[in-house]
Parts: structure tokens; sequence; C-alpha cells
């Protein structure tokens, strides 16, 4: 990209984000005029998190999308949520991020659960960017809809390899292998939940079956 098209590219791209800033603008407006919440009880700097990574992908670079979440999305901070490092090296997929145990702080966890689950989650961004903590606000909200069913439950919100730089099947077998450690870990799948990506998870797990 020359010079002139890489200034014409990033016009674009500053012209997109303030577009979409805007709107996001107008939403809370109307949302504050008309007493309303976001359905999924987002705060605003999440929800426009989220508007700003979906016109970066569209305008942008991954390069850019990757810096957005780090910076605007896991440094959100949370403080009803306990959160643990997993490792990469914990696993032996070459690629591996650290992986994060996630869950209410003890004292909003339900007494007395009347069921334990453990829910393996895929964050979203096309495999080739996004982070596991990128979902703190609905992981939150989340745990809290199932501890007032009386329900514990923790994420294992997992740092799969991304591409480019580790092309397709290295996120596959990555997921196959964080699945097969749970398994082990918990006894058995019967109280485990895929969720994101699971299709991929399941589809990868049974293709290690077979073979």
């Amino acid at each position: 990209m020359d010079i002139l098209g890489a200034i014409e590219h990033r016009v674009r791209l500053y012209s997109a984000l303030a577009a979409g800033t805007a709107a996001h603008a107008g939403t809370q407006l109307y949302r504050a005029v008309n007493g309303q919440q976001h359905p999924l009880q987002w705060p605003a700097g999440q929800e426009w998190s989220v508007s700003m990574m979906k016109t970066l992908f569209t305008v942008g670079s991954y390069n850019h999308w990757r810096n957005f979440i780090k910076l605007g999305m896991v440094s959100y901070p949370v403080p009803e949520l306990e959160i643990t490092r997993v490792p990469s090296s914990t696993f032996s997929t070459p690629g591996f991020r650290n992986s994060w145990w996630v869950s209410l702080k003890p004292a909003k966890q339900p007494q007395n659960p009347k069921a334990s689950l453990v829910l393996m989650y895929l964050h979203g961004g096309a495999f080739m960017a996004g982070h596991p903590l990128m979902y703190k606000p609905a992981y939150r909200l989340w745990l809290q809809q199932l501890a007032a069913q009386g329900i514990h439950m923790r994420i294992l919100a997992v740092g799969y390899p991304l591409a480019p730089e580790h092309p397709f099947p290295a996120a596959l077998h990555a997921v196959a292998e964080v699945y097969s450690w749970l398994v082990g870990q918990l006894g058995g799948s019967e109280h485990l939940i895929l969720g994101e990506r699971a299709t991929s998870v399941e589809c990868c797990c049974r293709r290690d079956k077979t073979t």
C-alpha cells in the first residue's frame, strides 16, 4: 500500500469509528429517555467496545481488531468475578495463550448449590482475534443468573492459538486437548458445557475419538 492509499484507509477507518460512536451515543440517549437497558444488561462502555470491534473488523485489519480488544475490552473491570490464570504451558499444542478460570467471588456464590457445572468457553473472533477475558460482563451475567437459581458454575475461558500465526487446524487440535484435559480434571463430561465455538469442539473431539 502506497502512502496515499495508507492515508485514505486511515481516514476511512477513523470516519467509520466516529460514525459508530455517534450511533452508539444516540442509542444510549434513546434508552435513557425511555428508561431502557441493553437486553443483556451490558454497561454502555462494553456495548460501545463491541460496536467498535465490528467496525474494526469490517474496515480495519485483524491487528487493529486484536489491539482494540486487548485495550478496550479485556481491561474492563468486573469486581464481582474471581479470575485465575491457567498457564499456556499447561497444554502442549503450539501457540496456546493463557486460559482463565472465571467464577463469582465466594460471597456471591450459592451456599448450598443444587448443581455444579463447568462451561468451556471459546471466545469469538473468527479464530484470528479475541481474548478469553473479552466477555467479562457477559460472564458475570451468566454466573449471576445461574447463582440466583442455586446453580454454581465455573467458566474455563480458553486461550486457543490464533491464525494466521497458527493456521487451521491448530485451534481445533488445541481445543480437543483442553476438552480432554477438562474431562480428566472433572472425572467425566456429564457436568461440562461447551460454549460459543461448541460445534468446532464437538467435531474435533469426535475426530479424536475415531482416530
